[in-house]
């Protein structure tokens, strides 16, 4: 079974880190490429919360959202992060988002 590569890890990697450079530039450690079980993750255990959910399937992110009702506004929706061509994310927990090649990617 062919696996995500490490060029396609970094992308993946890349791709998080400018979704949420703000936290990183607020002082959270960056987020990190591991392997685990033969495959590439990205963990980032100071990431802002479910940020693995929001990467894969998009929503709505909690953190804003309690930050805007208090405001009185309501917080948009996000679309999932478009990771590199052929490999999609799964989220393993809270912190670690797991990189696997679509099925049907050769």
């Amino acid at each position: 079974m062919k696996k995500v590569t490490k060029r396609q890890a970094e992308q993946a990697l890349r791709t998080v880190q400018k979704k949420w450079q703000g936290y990183v530039d607020a002082g959270s450690t960056p987020p990190a490429l591991q392997q685990r079980e033969g495959h590439w993750t990205i963990v980032w255990e100071e990431g802002p919360f479910d940020w693995t959910t929001l990467a894969s399937l998009g929503g709505v992110n909690e953190e804003l959202a309690y930050e805007l009702r208090e405001s009185g506004l309501k917080a948009p929706m996000e679309e999932p992060l478009e990771m590199p061509e052929g490999v999609y994310s799964e989220p393993w927990n809270g912190w670690q988002l797991g990189l696997y090649l679509e099925h049907w990617a050769s």
